[in-house]
């Protein structure tokens, strides 16, 4: 039955099959189960089937190809999203030294200045805290 993959060689082995049957040779039920095992051969080398086995493969690479390329673009991402908190870090100490050093100054300009340095200082809880510190200087009017 492995041998039967063309038109005639399934045809003549389905006609040995039948004669061996007809001569008592063969049960019926041995011979549907050797007609099914020619079908399987036939059908296996079908050029259709082959298509289909060959379409399988190509759509895995590609699926593989992608799968890597998701790793890549996910490795990419979590380099951004490090270098944007070390971005976002830097910011926020330029930031309180910027507010510090505007505060200072305020202190050198005189008394009235000196007062709202020491609002300020009151005010900020969080030095860290851009946003904290910009609103405690318009609170104090700074």
């Amino acid at each position: 039955a492995d041998l039967c993959v063309c038109r005639d060689s399934i045809a003549m082995y389905k006609l040995v099959l039948k004669k061996a049957a007809l001569d008592g040779h063969l049960s019926e039920f041995d011979c549907l189960r050797f007609d099914n095992d020619a079908e399987v051969a036939r059908m296996s080398n079908a050029p259709f089937v082959k298509d289909i086995v060959e379409s399988v493969r190509a759509n895995t690479a590609r699926i593989e190809g992608l799968e890597a390329n998701v790793e890549s673009i996910n490795a990419s991402l979590d380099k951004i999203r490090r270098g944007i908190q070390r971005k976002m870090r830097f910011e926020g100490v330029v930031g309180l030294v910027g507010a510090t050093l505007n505060v200072i100054s305020l202190g050198a300009a005189g008394g009235l200045l000196s007062a709202g340095a020491a609002a300020f200082f009151e005010g900020v809880v969080d030095f860290g805290d851009v946003v904290h510190l910009r609103e405690v200087a318009a609170d104090v009017g700074a």
